[in-house]
């Protein structure tokens, strides 16, 4: 008999080693299994969040980046157009000329924001084009891009600012 051991003496009884290697091979078998199951309940899940949520989310955040920004823009031009009679008025008086000429500075850098974010737009449209021939909807490449359109409209502001 194989895997059996037998004593000579008749009060023992017959134990079979394979029987209790193979119960703590599967008992440990078992144990790992729910290790895995555990590890790959939480990569599907956290696949499920980056797909179902988070991606769409920034997908839309990259599309529609340039019409924050012109919001943005809109509402300083809003306030710009509030203190315009004030602006006026302050052309009057010598003493408050400055004003005027730094509220026509700030009309000519937010005149001229709008051609900037178009370019930094579509800099960054250029860019998304390409990775996303190359990598699809990859979760990284579309955080690259997020970020590059980011710093571009962030870098035309300061540029434009500067400039005048």
């Amino acid at each position: 008999m194989t895997g059996v051991q037998t004593c000579a003496l008749p009060i023992c009884f017959p134990v079979t080693i394979e029987n209790e290697f193979d119960q703590a091979w599967k008992h440990t078998q078992d144990e790992q299994l729910s290790s895995i199951s555990g590890i790959l309940n939480l990569l599907i899940g956290l696949d499920f969040i980056s797909t179902g949520i988070v991606k769409p989310a920034l997908c839309f955040c990259i599309k529609h980046l340039y019409i924050l920004t012109a919001f943005g823009r809109y509402a300083y031009l809003l306030m710009l157009e509030i203190v315009a009679p004030i602006a006026i008025v302050c052309l009057l008086s010598e003493k408050t000329q400055q004003y005027f000429s730094n509220w026509v500075k700030n009309m000519k850098v937010c005149h001229l924001l709008v051609p900037g974010f178009m370019l930094a737009d579509s800099f960054g449209n250029l860019v998304w084009k390409v990775l996303l021939e190359t990598y699809q909807y990859t979760f990284i490449a579309m955080i690259m891009v997020f970020i590059i359109k980011l710093y571009l409209m962030n870098f035309i502001g300061r540029r434009i600012i500067n400039l005048i």
